[in-house]
């Protein structure tokens, strides 16, 4: 059964301008746990496929699944114990991918809830937008082999992508109009690089560009102008990266800076692009989108205080037409992984996803107040206390150090980020072990703060009112003086 997660209001935000996320769990197959992966999404966002299984290593009984909101998660194996789908055509009623057995893997299509085989031996990897052209690569009978193919749905007949230069290749993604093939393929003397194919070109290395490494095309924009995917260079590991039309698909642009991140899906425009960003292939993975109007944004802070707490995005797989609806996978505290789907706007009201709550700190010691924003940064900060701006506070965490008690008030913290502003609700810090006569706070009860009181309350300044009633009178004089003879 699905998990949705509606809306939770954010702490204390401004008034909403705009269109707020949501995220929906998908589940797993009945019998199959306990994890689930989305690949593919359809135009308008209501139909995903992907694979779920035992574990989340290959061979672990994968089974490839159709998910819709009104029918929920559908296993497609039913021609073998293991598959995957890999990628869906714009309207929902296509899916291709891969199902495998003791005979090795086998490539197929699922449609209209038949499954039927397309290669004997390979796989799916993508389909045109009207579900009638395929990629993907094929194998012999001995795995050796490794060629892109294009395929089509009228024909039983595969086009080989590769020519003489390429010993292997595959074929990852294709044009909405079934036309363009981009991939990747081992070149001799080269190694391995991104390419487009054309049937007026044929297989080009479009991979050498400003890296000069490794690299893969994985997804392409509706109209074949936008191709995306990853490139490195020596050991390091590898770069989203997106390739354009001018001139040629040669130059590339590293979309981020991390140790590692791959640019896996790209809007129909090619105005939005999505992937999986980190430390490395392997520890602190983050799902990321960029949009050109707001830069790359983290998907776990723009969702916010939406996604259930200790849950966390590993990646972006597939967008839909409009660069609107994403699906992926996120790991819960305890290590389950599970297949999403979540609605990111266009632009989506900064809030408060967490805070620190009321603290209670011994006099001499820190107070530490955090906020963790959502919606989309870059965020600054500004930090309060009873109401009166903290100078150079720009950070999400505020320290008060070596407290005495001008520090016990309210702390808040205002939050702007690129749609709007939200500021957190007030936390009261309480602090214990305080001489209350202790007037001029130097840690030493003596005159000097007789002295001090006796100016305060002639002044009538509100540090006088020492019994706290909103009034300096002789009630504040009596208090303190039996305070003071009372000693600390």
């Amino acid at each position: 059964m699905s998990k949705t997660f509606a809306l939770l209001a954010l702490v204390a935000s401004a008034g909403a301008a705009f269109a707020q996320p949501t995220v929906e769990f998908l589940g797993v197959l009945p019998g199959i746990t306990p994890y689930s992966e989305a690949f593919g999404i359809s135009d308008d966002g209501s139909v995903v496929t992907g694979r779920s299984g035992s574990s989340f290593y290959y061979g672990s009984s994968w089974h490839g699944y159709h998910w819709s909101h009104s029918s929920g998660m559908t296993d497609l194996d039913e021609l073998a114990p293991i598959g995957t789908g890999w990628a869906i055509s714009g309207d929902g009623d296509t899916v291709v991918g891969f199902e495998a057995s003791t005979g090795g893997s086998h490539a197929y299509m699922f449609e209209g809830g038949v499954a039927s085989s397309v290669y004997s031996h390979g796989v799916l990897y993508g389909v045109s937008r009207d579900g009638s052209v395929f990629t993907g690569f094929e194998t012999d009978s001995r795995g050796v082999s490794h060629d892109a193919c294009r395929s089509t749905a009228a024909s039983s007949r595969r086009q080989l992508l590769g020519n003489s230069s390429v010993t292997t290749s595959e074929g990852r993604a294709v044009s909405a109009d079934g036309n363009t093939i981009v991939g990747w393929a081992f070149y001799t003397g080269v190694g391995k690089r991104a390419f487009r194919w054309t049937d007026a070109d044929g297989m080009v290395n479009i991979g050498s560009g400003s890296t000069g490494g490794s690299s893969e095309a994985l997804a392409i924009s509706q109209d074949a102008s936008i191709i995306v995917g990853d490139s490195q260079v020596g050991s390091q590991f590898p770069r989203a990266t997106v390739w354009t039309t001018t001139p040629n698909f040669v130059e590339t642009t590293v979309l981020l800076n991390d140790p590692y991140s791959i640019a896996y899906a790209v809007s129909a425009d090619g105005s939005t692009i999505a992937g999986v960003r980190g430390d490395s292939p392997y520890l602190a993975r983050h799902g990321w989108i960029y949009r050109a109007d707001i830069g790359v944004q983290d998907v776990q802070t723009a969702l916010g205080s939406v996604l259930p707490a200790g849950w966390t995005v590993n990646e972006i797989r597939a967008i839909n037409a409009n660069g609107q609806y994403m699906v992926g996978s996120a790991t819960s505290s305890t290590g389950h992984i599970e297949a999403f789907i979540a609605f990111v706007p266009a632009c989506i009201d900064t809030g408060v996803a967490q805070q620190t709550g009321d603290l209670t700190v011994a006099a001499g010691a820190t107070a530490t107040f955090t906020v963790t924003p959502s919606g989309f940064g870059p965020f600054t900060y500004q930090w309060s206390r009873g109401g009166v701006d903290i100078v150079g506070t720009n950070s999400p965490s505020l320290a008060v150090a070596a407290l005495t008690k001008t520090d016990a008030a309210s702390y808040h913290c205002t939050i702007t980020g690129r749609c709007g502003a939200a500021t957190s609700a007030d936390s009261q810090l309480t602090i214990t072990g305080l001489c209350p006569a202790d007037f001029d706070n130097d840690g030493t009860l003596d005159f000097f703060d007789y002295d001090a009181f006796v100016v305060a309350f002639e002044a009538g300044t509100i540090d006088a009112d020492f019994d706290k009633d909103g009034t300096v009178d002789f009630f504040d004089y009596d208090a303190f003086v039996m305070a003071f003879e009372g000693g600390c």
